[in-house]
């Protein structure tokens, strides 16, 4: 086993169609997205360069500021109330069930 795993072409045989697909389909997509964000446009009418125009508006729109203080929010509670069930859980274990399945 460390024969085959510590000679480099054995390593690049079963890594690089793994590395290819993930490039090629997460990589890839996350890239031209970024590209699209500096243009303005559609498909059908085409597409023309705003450079960061897209993000000083993003950064002015009051529901963008609303949507991201709700999702802090959001992330907090959930966040804090799966801790808390998980401990009371824990401590259901430990006090209640485990003395009666003995």
């Amino acid at each position: 086993m460390h024969r085959v795993l510590g000679d480099r072409r054995a390593i690049l045989i079963l890594l690089g169609p793994a590395l290819l697909v993930y490039t090629l389909i997460m990589l890839v997509p996350m890239v031209w997205s970024l590209g699209y964000s500096f243009t303005k446009g559609n498909s059908i009418e085409g597409f023309t360069g705003s450079g960061l125009d897209n993000f000083t508006r993003l950064l002015d729109d009051p529901a963008v500021h609303e949507a991201l203080w709700f999702t802090l929010k959001y992330a907090v509670i959930v966040t804090a109330g799966q801790v808390i069930a998980g401990y009371l859980l824990a401590l259901l274990y430990v006090f209640f069930l485990k003395k009666a399945s003995a």
